[in-house]
C-alpha cells in the first residue's frame, strides 16, 4: 500500500512540473497540433546504436499537414550506461503558407550523459544543430546553427513494463547577430509502455514555446510514437 502511494505521488510531481511549464504559454496559444512517429532501432556489439525515424506532424489542431520529416541516428556509447556521443542527419518537408513543401536539411552532434538512483534516471544532452534551406535565399543566416540544452527525468516503475517522463529542452541561437541568445524552450510529458517484447508505444504532451519576445509563438501538440527495437 505504502508503495503505491508513493507511485502516485511520483507520478503527481510529473504532472505538477509540467503544468508549470505550461502555465506562462497557455494564455498565449497559438497552435495545436498532432505528431504520429514511427522508430525503428538497432544496437551492436552493446556500443553502436542505429535508428530510423518517420514523422508526420499536423497542425490548426490536426486539419493541416504541417512536415514529413525522416530521420538517421547513429551513437556510440563509450562509457557505459553514462556517456554516449552521437549525430543525426534530418531530411524535411515544411508545408509553407501556399501549401507548397519547402526542403531543409538537418545535420546534428549530441553529446548524452544519463546517470540510473534506484527507479529514477536523469539525462543531459547536449546537442549543436546546423539546418540548411537549399533554394531559400530569403533566409539569413543559411544555416541557422543552434545550441540545444535538454534534461529528461524518467521513472520506471517495478512490476509493469512503463515509465514516465518530463523534459525541458532550451534552444540558444548561434549566428543570428540581432537576437543570439536563449530562443525557446521545448517541454514534454509523457508515458512508455512495452506492448511487447521490443515493442513499445510512447504517448506524450509537448508545448513549443518562445521565450525573451514581447510576442511569443507557441505550438502544444499530442504525440503517439510505435518504437521497435531489434
Amino acid at each position: 500500500m505504502k508503495t503505491r502511494i508513493h507511485n502516485i505521488n511520483r507520478i503527481g510531481i510529473f504532472i505538477l512540473l509540467f503544468f508549470i511549464s505550461f502555465y506562462k504559454g497557455y494564455a498565449q496559444s497559438s497552435d495545436m497540433g498532432f505528431i504520429i512517429m514511427g522508430e525503428a532501432g538497432i544496437e551492436v556489439k552493446e556500443r553502436w546504436e542505429f535508428s530510423l525515424k518517420e514523422e508526420i506532424r499536423l497542425n490548426q489542431y490536426g486539419t493541416r499537414l504541417d512536415r514529413l520529416a525522416t530521420k538517421v541516428d547513429i551513437g556510440y556509447i563509450f562509457w557505459k550506461p553514462r556517456l554516449e556521443i552521437g549525430g543525426a542527419f534530418y531530411f524535411i518537408n515544411d508545408m509553407s503558407e501556399n501549401n507548397t513543401f519547402d526542403n531543409r536539411y538537418r545535420v546534428n552532434v549530441n553529446l548524452t550523459y544519463k546517470e540510473k538512483i534506484n527507479q529514477f534516471e536523469i539525462s543531459y544532452r547536449a546537442r549543436y544543430q546546423n539546418t540548411f534551406f537549399p533554394k531559400k535565399e530569403e533566409i539569413v543566416p543559411n544555416p541557422e546553427m543552434m545550441f540545444r540544452n535538454k534534461v529528461e527525468l524518467t521513472y520506471s516503475f517495478e512490476k509493469v513494463p512503463l515509465s514516465l517522463f518530463i523534459s525541458g529542452d532550451l534552444f540558444l541561437t548561434l549566428n543570428q547577430p540581432e537576437k543570439n541568445g536563449i530562443e525557446s524552450i521545448r517541454t514534454k510529458l509523457g508515458v512508455e509502455y512495452e506492448v511487447a517484447e521490443k515493442h513499445s508505444l510512447i504517448f506524450y504532451l509537448r508545448a513549443d514555446n518562445e521565450l525573451m519576445t514581447a510576442a511569443p509563438d507557441n505550438a502544444y501538440y499530442l504525440g503517439i510514437t510505435y518504437k521497435f527495437d531489434y
